[in-house]
């Protein structure tokens, strides 16, 4: 691991924070580097909270957020590196005292400079993508891989961490019933909790070395052998497994062959092959994500994996349920989940721009289940509409163009304003955008069989709506579905309207009643 800070503590120094050797979680507040400098991020009244993105390596400041770095000593420069996302939000970003250049010095190539001098500077965030790719409809963002500091001094109070014992240790064979990970290009696996998908990564932490680390134990895959190989467990209970003609894993198909892999060793790299399908596990440098490739399948540069053992318990990650209760009815603010085909859809990956709700399976019992809150969706009235926000802080939307799955916006915009109503206790859940009508479902794939996922589809053959689970303690529980009463639609000022023109509605049904957005 190169080191994150040079230089520290000398008067004037250049000091480089890259904030990927900082082991900051998914929404850092208070964080420090070395014992020169502390950085407090703060949302500020914006939409989305300060982020870390393991994948991209950047930290991630939305609209309004602010940043504020503070020194023992005055700062004189600070030059940020803006990163992949960032040079398609980059925005204004203001300073409580110097001066903020931002220039393209090569094509694409985009920083942001602070000069000045003061032990302590708050940036603010732009609310508007001003010099960003993606134009300034969209909400700005301050994404940065790193940063050069000039100047600075010694912080009092600060005492840099003692680093961890490590619990990973480098493996040249398997042994059964012991668990591992995944290493490659400096990164390691997180825990894989969709039902298919790749396998996303995290930077091998600070001190790491060519033989040993302190990684999360929640990550590591338990590999047991079986004949023919071994399966591959995930710390909750997923069997890994590969499907002919996909290039991601696979937890869904329980045949015996396509959950059993191979493994070898060359030189200290694991060859790990599934023996129903060929396919190889790799990581693609480009993304850091693992998947599963056949060899005219590889990405440029792929690369197989190390593999290093836990030594000590996996620990499963903590769960916080809830009771959900089925419902025909929206009450704004609630939380929701989604089950169609008698299975849960679940939170898209925290590290996804977008995605749709893979299935799971979940067991309901008079109309009640029980589900980790993380796959929760927050339904709110917002103008003609609902948006939806999930766990993470992301409102479900959809463009028009990307017509099989939700984009993930970080602001409300009329890409992610639903109409919502309900038919025969079914969720009709759309949105029109671009002059595509968005219908949210599962729907069913050429070869007769249905996806097992929820997401928006545009003209589909044919749609599985969803039904809706309210939290328990919302007062929707009692809403009962009377599927057989007739459906009836009254205006604003309660007049009925035998049939209704573009507007907002009230949809009554028997004792179910709605509003509704009619187009």
């Amino acid at each position: 691991m190169a080191a994150g800070l040079l230089c520290a503590g000398s008067a004037l120094a250049d000091t480089t924070v890259t904030f990927a050797d900082l082991e900051l979680g998914a929404n850092p507040t208070e964080f420090t580097a070395g014992t020169d400098f502390k950085f407090v991020a703060d949302q500020n009244g914006g939409t989305t909270k300060p982020a870390y993105n393991a994948n991209n390596k950047d930290l991630r400041l939305y609209a309004k957020n602010t940043l504020t770095v503070t020194s023992g000593a005055d700062i004189t420069s600070m030059v940020f590196n803006i990163s992949k996302q960032g040079k398609k939000r980059l925005t204004d970003i203001t300073a409580s005292n110097g001066n903020v250049t931002i220039s393209n010095p090569a094509e694409g190539d985009w920083t942001v400079t602070w000069t000045g001098n003061a032990a302590e500077v708050t940036f603010t965030v732009g609310e508007k993508a001003t010099y960003g790719t993606d134009g300034e409809s969209k909400a700005g963002q301050f994404c940065f891989t790193s940063m050069n500091i000039v100047g600075g001094g010694e912080l009092g109070g600060i005492t840099p961490p003692e680093p961890a014992e490590p619990n990973y240790f480098k493996a040249t064979a398997v042994e059964s019933g012991q668990s591992y990970v995944f290493v490659a290009g400096g990164m390691y696996n997180m825990l894989f909790e969709k039902n298919y998908g790749y396998m996303s990564s995290t930077n091998l932490p600070a001190g790491a070395t060519a033989t040993s680390f302190a990684g999360d134990a929640s990550y590591a895959l338990k590999f047991t052998a079986v004949q023919g190989g071994y399966t591959i467990e995930t710390a909750q209970g997923k069997m890994l497994g590969a499907k002919t003609g996909y290039k991601t894993f696979d937890t869904t198909d329980d045949s015996a062959d396509n959950r059993v892999w191979t493994v070898s060793f060359d030189a200290g790299v694991a060859t790990i092959t599934n023996i129903a399908t060929g396919h190889s596990i790799y990581q693609d440098p480009a993304f850091g994500s693992f998947g599963c490739y056949l060899p005219e399948e590889l990405p440029e540069n792929a690369a197989k994996p190390e593999l290093f053992k836990l030594q000590g318990e996996v620990v499963i990650p903590p769960v916080n349920e809830a009771i959900f209760v089925e419902t025909a009815a929206i009450a704004s603010g609630a939380e929701y989940v989604m089950v169609a085909n008698d299975k849960l859809g679940t939170v898209i990956s925290e590290s996804s721009t977008f995605g749709r709700l893979s299935l799971t399976d979940v067991t309901i019992t008079n109309g009640e289940l029980t589900s980790d809150v993380k796959n929760a969706i927050t339904i709110k009235a917002e103008g003609e509409g609902y948006t939806m926000k999930d766990s993470y802080g992301r409102y479900l939307g959809f463009d028009g163009t990307h017509t099989t799955s939700f984009q993930l916006y970080t602001e409300v915009s009329p890409l992610c304003i639903w109409t919502i109503s309900f038919t025969a206790g079914k969720a009709s859940i759309s949105l029109t955008a671009e002059g595509n009508t968005g219908l949210v479902g599962v729907t069913k794939g050429a070869e007769g069989t249905w996806y097992n996922n929820i997401a928006p589809s545009v003209n589909a053959a044919e749609v599985l709506l969803p039904t809706l689970f309210v939290k328990k303690g919302s007062g929707l529980e009692s809403v009962a579905v009377d599927n057989e009463a007739p459906v009836e639609f009254y205006n604003l000022q309660g007049v009925r309207v035998a049939n209704p023109e573009a507007g907002i509605y009230i949809r009554r049904q028997g004792s179910n009643v709605t509003k509704v957005y009619v187009r």
